[in-house]
């Protein structure tokens, strides 16, 4: 009898005479003595495996490699011969123990992962047995897990962490690691480039869509496999190919789920009452198709007969030309005027042609078929998230990311109100506002840690925006007289939507809090500009929604834009018009319209001759800029009231010092900081910045810390506080039901069982939030949290009782029922256990009472602050008989003494939210976000 090692010899000597001779060997396999293995080690040019005596013994008895990870040559999974995959018998028991092993591995130096990579497992067993187990379901879902957990993306194993660290805190074992796992990934993309792979995947989820209904483990199958292609899709490509070859690999790819039908088979997944188990997995595989496919490309490929390609802000509200007078530049100058919006040129990676127009038939069918559904159940899920831990694992950035990126395609498509019933609701836009709220709070949190990465909290901020800024563009275009798409609408469904915007009062001042809150430093430009377009895009939608409804009182547009006349808010909008010549038409008339209403019907044309708005207005006329005649005058009529003004106030000391000097006037952004006020004298008190408290405050109770409060200004601020309490008291009885929209917050944290912050729209509101002396009143009756996670607004408590709320209320005054939405009888005072501290707001745990201070106005000449490019600290005005003259263009720098301590600890920072680099947030993402637990 033949023994082990001779038999391997023998095996060897058999594989050299096929290759020599062609002589065909018996099945060995079917002998039930053996179990056929792979041994790196022992392998032959054209043979796979070699036979191995084995007496049976579990996989823990083997051979163990260092590391106590099982010897592969060891683990028999089956054979390759005659160009035939053999499965072996305990192919199954094997493919489970690995899957098991795999995530039980070392998280660091994930071993039998890697040696997995270095034996090649994927191309010698894993895609044959994908290819060649159709029959049996078993072997074929276990093999589809282990494919997905394999090809699981670094992120998700926490190794891009790793990475990104210094090279003093990552060892060479684990880059070793980090680069053996990348080759592993590059492996599995190039594998399912040729052969049968990807269809037998395919193959598989239809074949179990066929069953009815699904058993669990056909619901984990069907996630796995989607995982898998995503996985695929996702996985990098070998650094060593061109770019161009790299963009064909992707687009292979992208052709070849795309030509297996990836929209009918999601269009079935979505129509499956299973279709929750793989909703994440869905949305990330659509985002991986448009990786790198800005919106204006697909939008070309819909319609190469567009002149633009998004030229549809237009509205047909007029604009009478302005006098050339402040005094009667008025509310002639309406907030809509016929604009076209223009980007700026895009430039696109090449396509293949077949590419795109399978990109093409996926796009219409997905719009039309599916789209409705996976946003309806996203947001649904959204809703559970914080309470479910499963629901947890949506990513918001994807979810944000399918609104902005397709409602620009579906209305280009002229599809009808119903196709996106879902999508058009206002539960949608309230959650929007709701989730731009908690994203603004994350990042000014986040941005006093130096240790956290603030790219994300930046991308999913600009992502809200322009979720809401395309919500809104689609409403207008459906707003639009009777066309073919909404013929068949029900009656008054978009006149509804229409009529809900104006009482959405915290997306009103949504935009405000952003132009508050912008960080030069953090933020981009690009997400100034999208935050003003969208502002003056909600705008136009409330002009449009009160016209001839001035007699209900309900909403004053002219009341909302007297907030804009602010220095900081004004500043704001002088920095976006820098950049005139690249913004486009469209974005400068939403700034210069602004800019118009303050000068003119709001009667403050005094904050626009600041240095901010008087250099980008110098070299527009100094360049002659093209602009509409509206825009030309109030240009001209700033500049010379601002000469007029600086003349009057220098024309004595220039002729004292020197009258041989040239007229020219030389005005310093210190000197006009000088003669303009700097705080909001008519909107905070001035003790509102002044109340510093120390150990001398006697222990006081809180009535008189109320009086000390109202003494020293804060009387709309406490007011503030008890009206945000009241309304939280009519959201807990039910009063807002089918109106939750009036109070978006308020309901929707209530709704999540979440503490419910108290926003600071105004500026009047966070100046009392920069009060030690009212954060200590806030800290003694519960709204501020005394733990340790720090919080920048306050909160309400999601325990508190309606008469909680209402007796906290009435800690500030009374409360008048005509000023309240629900009846006082439903409520009663009850007695509250509210300690009697000393006032210390050493007790208050908040990452810095600096979070509460908005910033200053700064003007950044770039977005990258690591440049260090600040703002032009100087304005040359020419002589009084001359308009056009050269311009001073030497920018001298200061320091930034107006900047807040937010931007001051931020400056190591990099920008990061050019569109490029937000779009990654989709595709690069940490665990929790990814979902990658579902593969497990």
């Amino acid at each position: 009898m033949e023994t082990k090692h001779d038999l391997g010899l023998e095996w060897h000597k058999m594989t050299d005479m096929r290759s020599t001779a062609g002589v065909d060997f018996p099945d060995i396999q079917k002998s039930p003595q053996f179990r056929f293995s792979y041994s790196h080690d022992r392998r032959n040019p054209h043979g796979r495996w070699h036979p191995d005596y084995c007496c049976g013994s579990k996989m823990e008895r083997r051979m163990t490699l260092s590391g106590h990870v099982p010897s592969l040559s060891l683990i028999p999974l089956g054979t390759c011969h005659n160009g035939k995959y053999y499965i072996d018998g305990e192919c199954l028991v094997h493919l489970e123990e690995i899957n098991i092993k795999l995530i039980n591995e070392d998280p660091i130096t994930r071993p039998l992962r890697c040696a997995l990579a270095f034996l090649d497992i994927l191309n010698k067993d894993l895609i044959p047995i994908l290819i060649n187990s159709q029959d049996q379901s078993s072997i074929l879902n276990s093999t589809i897990k282990l494919l997905a957990e394999l090809t699981t993306p670094l992120e998700c194993l926490g190794m891009v962490d790793l990475a990104s660290q210094s090279n003093q805190s990552i060892t060479a074992t684990q880059q070793v690691v980090i680069y053996k796992l990348t080759q592993l990934l590059c492996n599995a993309k190039e594998s399912f480039l040729d052969g049968g792979a990807m269809p037998a995947v395919f193959r598989h989820v239809r074949h179990t869509l066929e069953k009815e209904p699904l058993s669990s483990d056909d619901n984990l199958s069907v996630n796995h496999s989607l995982l898998l292609i995503r996985n695929i899709l996702h996985a990098p490509e070998r650094s060593t190919q061109m770019a161009d070859k790299g963009q064909d690999q992707q687009d292979q790819l992208v052709r070849i789920v795309l030509a297996q039908g990836l929209d009918r088979l999601l269009i079935s997944l979505l129509a499956c009452a299973q279709k929750e188990q793989w909703l994440v997995a869905v949305v990330q595989l659509i985002s991986l198709l448009y990786k790198d496919r800005p919106v204006e490309m697909i939008l070309q490929i819909l319609d190469e007969k567009c002149t633009h390609l998004d030229g549809d802000q237009q509205n047909q509200l007029g604009s009478k030309k302005s006098e050339k007078s402040l005094k009667k530049l008025s509310m002639k100058c309406k907030l809509g005027r016929p604009v076209e919006m223009k980007g700026n040129v895009v430039e696109y990676k090449p396509t293949d042609e077949s590419t795109l127009i399978l990109l093409k038939g996926f796009t219409i069918n997905f719009i039309r078929q599916g789209y409705n559904t996976l946003v309806g159940q996203l947001h649904q899920q959204m809703l559970k998230q914080h309470g479910d831990a499963h629901f947890q694992l949506l990513d918001k950035s994807h979810f944000l990311w399918l609104i902005s990126y397709f409602l620009p395609i579906a209305s280009r498509l002229e599809l009808s109100v119903e196709h996106l019933k879902d999508v058009l609701t206002i539960d949608l836009l309230c959650y929007l506002t709701w989730e731009t709220v908690q994203q603004t709070e994350e990042l000014e949190i986040n941005a006093f840690q130096h240790s956290v990465d603030l790219k994300p909290c930046v991308r999913r901020l600009h992502l809200c925006v322009k979720a809401i800024r395309e919500y809104l563009k689609t409403l207008e275009r459906f707003s639009r007289p009777l066309t073919s798409r909404n013929a068949n609408a029900p009656d008054n469904l978009i006149t509804r939507l229409g009529g809900y915007v104006p009482a959405i009062r915290d997306l009103r001042q949504l935009f405000l809090l952003q132009l508050r809150q912008f960080d030069p430093v953090v933020q981009s430009r690009r997400y100034l500009l999208d935050v003003i377009a969208t502002n003056h895009i909600l705008l136009l939608a409330l002009e449009r929604s009160t016209a001839g409804q001035s007699s209900r009182g309900s909403f004053d547009i002219s009341q909302h834009l007297t907030q804009f006349c602010s220095e900081m808010i004004v500043d704001r909008y002088g920095t976006a018009l820098e950049d005139f010549q690249t913004n486009g038409p469209f974005v400068n008339d939403c700034i210069l319209t602004i800019l118009h209403h303050v000068a003119g019907d709001l009667g403050r044309a005094d904050l626009l001759c600041r240095p901010v708005i008087l250099r980008p207005f110098s070299k527009i006329w100094a360049a002659e800029f093209n602009m509409c005649d509206d825009w030309n005058d109030l240009i001209e009529l700033i500049i010379k009231k601002s000469m007029r003004s600086f003349q009057k106030s220098s024309i004595k000391e220039t002729l004292r010092s020197n009258p041989n000097e040239p007229q020219e006037i030389k005005v310093s952004a210190s000197h006009l900081t000088e003669t303009l006020p700097l705080k909001y004298s008519n909107e905070i008190p001035e003790s509102a910045d002044k109340n510093h408290l120390s150990c001398q405050v006697p222990d006081t109770n809180n009535q008189s810390l109320l009086i000390q409060l109202k003494d020293s200004g804060f009387q709309k601020q406490l007011e503030w506080i008890q009206s945000s309490l009241l309304s939280a008291c009519a959201v807990r009885l039910g009063t807002y039901s089918g109106q939750e929209f009036r109070h978006p917050i308020t309901c929707l944290s209530f709704q999540m069982n979440l503490s419910c912050p108290l926003v600071p729209w105004t500026e009047v509101e966070a100046s009392a939030l920069r009060s030690e002396l009212f954060l200590n009143l806030l800290f003694r009756i519960g709204l501020i949290p005394p733990s340790p996670q720090p919080v920048l607004y306050p909160r309400i408590p999601r325990e508190w009782s309606p008469d909680t709320l209402y007796s906290v209320a009435l800690l500030f005054g009374p409360v008048d029922q005509k000023r309240i939405d629900f009846d006082l009888t439903r409520v009663k005072k009850i007695e509250l256990d509210l300690p009697n501290l000393p006032i210390n707001v050493q007790n208050v745990q908040r990452p810095s009472l600096h979070s509460y201070i908005i910033h200053e106005g700064v003007s950044y000449r770039e977005d990258s602050f690591l440049e260090s490019k600040f703002p032009s600290a100087e304005i040359n005005i020419p002589g009084q008989n001359s308009i056009d003259g050269d311009f001073d263009q030497q920018h001298s720098l200061r320091p930034l003494d107006s900047i807040s301590t937010t931007s001051s600890l931020e400056v190591h920072k990099m920008d990061s939210s050019d569109d490029e680099e937000m779009e990654d947030l989709l595709f690069v993402t940490d665990e929790a976000d990814y979902g990658c637990d579902v593969t497990r």
